[in-house]
């Protein structure tokens, strides 16, 4: 109590926001939406036995854990994104394949 009034009372001033709005705010939350999915998808794949390489067979070869990596962003593209996931896909290929 003592210490309380001996202390200026200070209103803090407007401070400048640092969460985005608006557009950025739905890029942002996209964005982190699609890699937390794609880290959960590959690595639930790589634990529960999927990560074991498809040449050699060993689980922690580094081609088995990028396969997981593979299956982990397709699965983001189709939770995300569905249909149009796979327009983006099909249509980046054919365009580097004319």
């Amino acid at each position: 109590m003592l210490l309380s009034a001996l202390q200026p009372e200070v209103t803090p001033a407007a401070a400048p926001s640092v969460v985005p709005s608006g557009r950025a705010a739905r890029v942002l939350a996209n964005l982190l939406r699609f890699f937390g999915l794609w880290a959960g998808i590959s690595g639930a794949y790589a634990a529960v036995g999927g990560g074991a390489c498809p040449c050699c067979g060993n689980p922690g070869c580094p081609v088995g854990i990028g396969i997981a990596g593979i299956f982990g962003a397709l699965g983001s593209l189709i939770i995300n994104y569905g249909r149009r996931g796979f327009a983006i896909i099909r249509s980046r290929i054919k365009r580097q394949n004319p």
